[in-house]
């Protein structure tokens, strides 16, 4: 988001197939990018000093810079599209929205290491039900 590459899933053909409203808030947000000011990219890693503290994984695949966050303290996983809960199962990424899906897999090994008891996903919302044994079993299935 910073201007200097292209987006990856919103190209000029994607605009020009969406309805009216859409292609309009779409080509005002890119008309607007230059604009933007960053204080601070965010590194792998990271902790920002929030909430006890929260640390940066950097989880690409699903996009180039996606990162998702981990609380320690609440043992949390904001997984934003790394993880998807899908009728009540915690699964994987989107193949069908994910443009490097192998990556998207291998940022799945970063997460086995962590402490998580919750995780957040962007679609299907919370899942606490034995995360640690059900990432594993994710991590292992690209094998």
């Amino acid at each position: 988001m910073t201007g200097e590459r292209p987006f990856v899933k919103l190209t000029s053909e994607r605009i020009k197939q969406m309805d009216t409203v859409l292609k309009q808030q779409a080509e005002d947000m890119i008309r607007r990018l230059p604009d933007l000011r960053f204080a601070h990219i965010l590194d792998d890693g990271e902790y920002l000093p929030y909430g006890g503290g929260i640390q940066i994984i950097h989880t690409p695949g699903h996009t180039p810079g996606h990162i998702s966050l981990y609380v320690p303290a609440q043992k949390l996983l904001l997984a934003a599209d790394e993880l998807l809960v899908v009728e009540g199962e915690l699964v994987g990424p989107a193949e069908s929205a994910t443009p490097d899906m192998p990556l998207a897999l291998k940022s799945l090994e970063k997460l086995t290491i962590l402490d998580i008891e919750k995780v957040i996903c962007y679609h299907g919302g919370y899942y606490d039900q034995n995360v640690q044994a059900r990432l594993q079993t994710l991590s292992q299935a690209r094998e």
